[in-house]
């Protein structure tokens, strides 16, 4: 896969047991972006979601949702409409949020790579088709092993048009695997330092700019200057008319 660019956005990922956190130092240290825990499974759900999605905007970074999976246990229609329903504490989805993240930690016991293909793919089009902005399409976080498991699967072209958030803790880039030639998003590290926090984080590189983020606009071009000599000109000429109309009254 690619490797950095130097231009690259830095982020880090976070949830509960990262508390407290200080998304003030998070900024100061170069932090960008962060992805917040929504939950695991169809019976968790992170009980600082909302206060982290709020504290971290609040500083002027941009969030995503992240929302842990086990397709041997759960069913796709229920994890989109938890990570919808925990979206829609803090708004729903907006045009420059982060693309929500179906983490995927390992693989999941007692089904094979083709049906834990076949969840993946039914539970990201659940929720592309409710979010509906082809700029954050759902994607598919996982380490290099779980994706070297995955990507036996006969389906796994299925999967293959979904961005891509790699845990690899290494300098180099990750190597290609299956369809995924590129990743969206790197994990670099699980020992992040952020000067003020007490803890280590997760530390990500997005795979661009700011220009590449969701619902990135342009800024204004800066207005043309006045011509001075123009309107120096146009001020002689009224004056002038308003001369001889004053003489023609006299």
């Amino acid at each position: 896969m690619q490797l950095a660019p130097t231009n690259a956005l830095l982020g880090c990922d976070v949830s509960h047991w990262d508390d407290p956190l200080d998304f003030q130092a998070v900024k100061t240290a170069n932090r960008r972006f962060v992805y917040i825990a929504g939950g695991d499974g169809q019976t968790y759900q992170d009980p600082m979601f909302a206060t982290h999605w709020r504290a971290a905007q609040a500083q002027g970074l941009v969030t995503g949702i992240y929302w842990v999976v086990h397709p041997d246990l759960d069913t796709p229609s229920t994890i989109a409409w938890w990570i919808l329903d925990r979206l829609s504490l803090i708004g729903g989805q907006q045009g420059n949020d982060l693309p929500p993240v179906l983490d995927l930690e390992s693989p999941p016991s007692g089904i094979s790579r083709e049906a834990c293909v076949a969840w993946l793919h039914q539970c990201r089009q659940d929720l592309d088709a409710a979010i509906r902005n082809p700029q954050q399409k759902t994607l598919l976080y996982a380490n290099v092993s779980t994706l070297t498991w995955l990507a036996g699967a006969s389906n796994i072209a299925l999967l293959a048009d979904m961005g891509l958030w790699v845990a690899w803790y290494n300098p180099t880039p990750p190597p290609d695997i299956g369809p995924w030639t590129r990743w969206t998003v790197w994990q670099q590290t699980n020992a992040l330092q952020v000067p003020g926090h007490a803890g280590r984080l997760d530390g990500d590189v997005w795979y661009g700019d700011a220009t590449t983020l969701p619902g990135y606009v342009p800024p204004a071009p800066p207005s043309p200057s006045p011509d001075v000599s123009a309107l120096q000109a146009q001020i002689a000429t009224l004056e002038a008319k308003i001369a001889k109309a004053r003489a023609d009254l006299a």
